[in-house]
């Protein structure tokens, strides 16, 4: 009998083991091709066909992080220094729109960027992220702003900027520099009118010159801002907290009372880019529904554009979404899930 059960925990122990082991091995797998995107909805390329890449119709498209001009992307390196969700402080990196010819701009950190054709500006941050811009092809660099500054916004022959005194203005080159208010704000330039933002609690604008501040929305979710409205998210929590209802909504340019133009149940996160509202659907307790979906700002044509099961979604700027994923890996989406690449 000792013998036999002797013989016996052996054997369990030989199988748990090799069961073991092939879970180990299943996982490792499962895991590489997670990172090269062959389990997703998505193939990742080294680089990308002319067609894949695209050509930008309505000028260069910025959001802090990222930049696409018509002929390169730039963006804080995602996997260098410090991340804040769809907040990456790190080098700054310059990549064909094919996304080959990686190179790196800055041997400093850097918290925030904007570009024009042909400059692009930044913050850096080993210098307590006073403004510099250099040249496309990283020559000319040069102090623009040297004061903190935590956002900026390029319009026609000026710099909208902001720093822990306010909101101001100047000339591209950091001349005639002149405070437009002192509350500061992430600011958009429309028309003749500067948009600031805090925090996503509220939104407010003043005129270019620094007349007419006025207060415009508060407690929203995003926005998206056109020459004659502005668009706006809610969201109400559920009893499933991991599931929001979204509300869209729309308000003249005067700031008049707001009209509500849809609902969405089961909504996880949302953004508004490029005249669509985009959105992801939750199955409740945390759990996710594949795919991304989109509305015209007036309600209409709902069309789920990919399958792809996205865990966390940073950015959408003109075709492309930007994501990271449950493996640590961020990419570089076709809004299609026809082509992606990887960020490193």
């Amino acid at each position: 009998l000792m013998k036999t059960s002797i013989f016996s925990s052996n054997k369990l122990f030989k199988w748990g083991t090799i069961i073991g082991l092939a879970i180990l091995v299943v996982v490792a797998v499962m895991f590489i091709l997670s990172a090269l995107g062959i389990t997703s909805d998505f193939k990742v390329k080294e680089t990308l066909t002319m067609e894949d890449a695209g050509v930008l119709e309505n000028g260069v498209l910025n959001n802090g992080w990222i930049a696409e001009t018509q002929e390169y992307i730039f963006y804080i390196d995602p996997g260098a220094g410090e991340m804040s969700p769809g907040s990456p402080v790190g080098s700054l990196i310059r990549r064909n729109r094919d996304w080959s010819g990686r190179v790196e701009l800055t041997d400093t950190p850097v918290s925030y960027l904007s570009a024009t054709e042909d400059w692009v500006y930044y913050s850096d941050r080993a210098d307590n992220s006073h403004l510099y811009r250099m040249k496309a092809d990283g020559t000319e660099k040069s102090l623009v702003i040297s004061e903190t500054v935590y956002s900026c916004a390029l319009a026609d022959d000026a710099i909208y900027y902001t720093t822990l005194e306010g909101l101001f203005r100047s000339d591209l080159d950091g001349t005639e520099q002149k405070q437009l208010q002192s509350e500061g704000g992430n600011p958009t330039v429309v028309g003749d009118w500067v948009y600031y933002a805090e925090d996503k609690q509220s939104l407010s604008r003043i005129k270019t010159d620094g007349s007419m501040n006025q207060q415009l929305l508060s407690d929203y979710e995003d926005y998206y801002l056109n020459e004659e409205s502005i668009f706006y998210i809610m969201l109400t929590e559920t009893e499933d907290e991991s599931l929001f209802t979204l509300t869209l909504h729309q308000m003249d340019d005067t700031g008049a009372e707001a009209t509500e133009i849809l609902s969405i149940e089961d909504v996880v996160t949302s953004q508004l880019d490029g005249g669509y509202l985009y959105y992801q659907l939750g199955k409740g307790q945390g759990r996710l529904e594949e795919g991304l979906y989109r509305v015209n700002l007036d309600g209409s044509g709902t069309e789920r554009v990919n399958d792809i099961m996205i865990w966390q979604l940073d950015h959408i700027l003109g075709d492309w979404m930007y994501i990271l994923q449950y493996s640590g890996e961020r990419y570089r989406i076709k809004l299609d899930g026809s082509a992606a690449v990887l960020f490193e």
